[in-house]
């Protein structure tokens, strides 16, 4: 044994005396840009080749990549100190917003924001492309990441990745014979109830529910594209003449049918969702829904899934892919048509059929009005918009920060994160002739497709939203707690939390203003 030691330290100190000057050489704090990634699911191995390509283009800057499992929230603290030493931060998005209209003051200087404004790289074009990358970003990003300060348009975040969230099906586990897919929540549980009995219709983890996320999409079928800008941006879309800044905003009739939906889909005594939702944490409920043993159908999830779960599973084995999310039925009562007529629109509005379907509403829509509001429902996506990327104000080197966000929005960019992690920043971009298309899993080619050629409701980000903390569900850790609690004494209706949301922020409004900065 001791043999064996000399020659290793003879080995060692060889390698020393070889790589020494390489591998001591000093770190130059003024040409090194520092980032720090927060790993939201999509993990960081996508950064890689971005700092390859950036350091090939900058002789002589280094890029030092430094992640965090979780943790935004102190990695923004010490930029709103005036403390940190990095450049630049990939953080969750909601983090990000709620400081970034803050003054802080770093060195001597106060500065309007923690954060760089970026408006000069939104008007500015994508480096190589004859494109301005605020329009190049899919246009429900460009106004999310808008915030009003002093009464101005500011950017002070990029998003870096887009995802999707909604029903994940398991391929492997449905059959033709199951039926047709639901085109309508009418039809999905009523094609829950028709399953054979050794499937069960989903899974999820009551802990960490994504029926939280999907479900907002129910909402803002039920009320069209156009009023949920409305209603994000603070009107009360169901009072008489649609008052703004009123606590009953939150008296949406879009809140309350969703809510019904939920409570239907989520309470236990249904028998749709399988026990272990109740006991699991979300990692073990991905991994008992995707081994497939126990024929389980869907689970509520997000684009990351496969990413998350490649240490357990390959790509080829797995056969999964987003579903459509199914149109609320509710929407056919709005519109003056059954839920059979509402479900043959939508395959028109698909394509599946060419034939325009024989209806006739019994409101005052037209025909061409109820076509055009279905497939608005049709369309839309639910919303995941949580990644926002931030560069401190007072970083010396903002000018490199914002060349690396550029770097991100541009085809090559672009291709070298699809081709890495089969994800990609929100930017438009032609999926279906990439370069890089056959490095994607099918799962990961269909759900980029559906978010580049779908429609995203995210909420504008009027000040009551950001500052002033107002949410769709206000004072509520999960709503599928409340309503998939398997002791009925712990569990809520819809018709409670619906109540208990608006009462709370009405006994709250006062609070929501003042913080938000809005005087009436």
């Amino acid at each position: 044994m001791k043999k064996i030691f000399v020659v290793l330290m003879s080995v060692f100190f060889m390698a020393v005396s070889v790589f020494g000057i390489a591998g001591c050489k000093k770190e130059n704090p003024a040409k090194t840009l520092y980032i720090e990634i927060e790993n939201a699911g999509f993990g960081i191995a996508w950064i890689d080749p971005l700092i390859e390509i950036f350091e090939a283009e900058h002789p002589g800057i280094t890029v030092k990549k430094t992640f965090i499992t979780k943790g935004g929230s102190q990695m923004l603290d010490k930029v709103v100190s005036g403390n940190s030493h990095l450049d630049l931060l990939f953080v969750e998005h909601s983090k990000a917003l709620y400081v970034a209209g803050k003054q802080i003051v770093a060195n001597g200087v106060t500065y309007d924001s923690p954060f760089a404004d970026l408006g000069d790289i939104y008007e500015a074009n994508v480096p190589g492309e004859n494109i301005k990358l605020k329009d190049k970003m899919l246009p429900a990003y460009y106004g999310q990441k808008t915030i009003l300060v002093n009464g101005e348009k500011k950017q002070y975040v990029m998003p870096w990745m887009q995802a999707l969230t909604g029903m994940v099906i398991n391929n492997k586990v449905y059959k033709p014979e199951y039926g047709k897919l639901p085109n309508t929540t009418d039809e999905m549980f009523a094609f829950f109830e028709n399953l054979p009995s050794n499937v069960t219709p989903y899974i999820y983890a009551i802990s960490d529910s994504y029926w939280d996320d999907v479900s907002t999409i129910w909402m803002a079928q039920y009320n069209g594209s156009e009023n949920m800008k409305k209603f994000y941006q603070a009107y009360a879309l169901y009072v008489e003449g649609n008052p703004r800044y009123v606590p009953e905003m939150m008296l949406d009739e879009g809140i309350y049918e969703m809510l019904k939906v939920m409570e239907r889909l989520l309470n236990p005594s249904n028998g749709y969702s399988h026990p272990l939702s109740q006991t699991l944490d979300f990692t073990s409920v991905q991994n008992v829904f995707l081994e497939g043993k126990d024929n389980i159908l869907f689970m509520p999830n997000g684009s990351w899934l496969e990413r998350e779960m490649e240490a357990n599973f390959s790509p080829d084995e797995l056969d999964i892919e987003f579903i459509k999310t199914p149109v609320i039925s509710a929407l056919g009562k709005k519109l003056g048509i059954t839920d059979a007529e509402l479900s043959a629109i939508i395959d028109y509005v698909d394509g599946t059929v060419t034939q325009v379907p024989n209806f006739n509403p019994t409101k005052f829509y037209t025909k061409e009005e109820v076509i055009a509001a279905v497939k608005d429902a049709r369309e839309m996506l639910p919303a995941n918009y949580d990644f926002a990327a931030v560069i401190p104000a007072y970083s010396s080197k903002i000018d490199l920060a914002k060349e690396f966000l550029q770097l991100i929005a541009s085809d090559r960019g672009i291709e070298a994160m699809l081709k890495k992690c089969g994800s990609m920043a929100p930017f438009k971009y032609d999926i279906q002739n990439s370069p890089v298309k056959d490095h994607l899993s099918p799962f990961m080619y269909k759900a980029n497709l559906m978010i580049q050629t779908g429609k995203y409701t995210f909420s504008e980000m009027d000040n009551v939203f950001i500052k002033g903390g107002l949410r769709i569900y206000n004072n509520i850790n999960s709503v599928s707690v409340l309503l998939g609690a398997t002791n009925a004494k712990d569990r809520k209706t819809a018709e409670q939390i619906y109540a208990d949301n608006y009462n709370y922020v009405k006994s709250m409004w006062p609070t929501i203003l003042r913080n938000a900065g809005i005087t009436l």
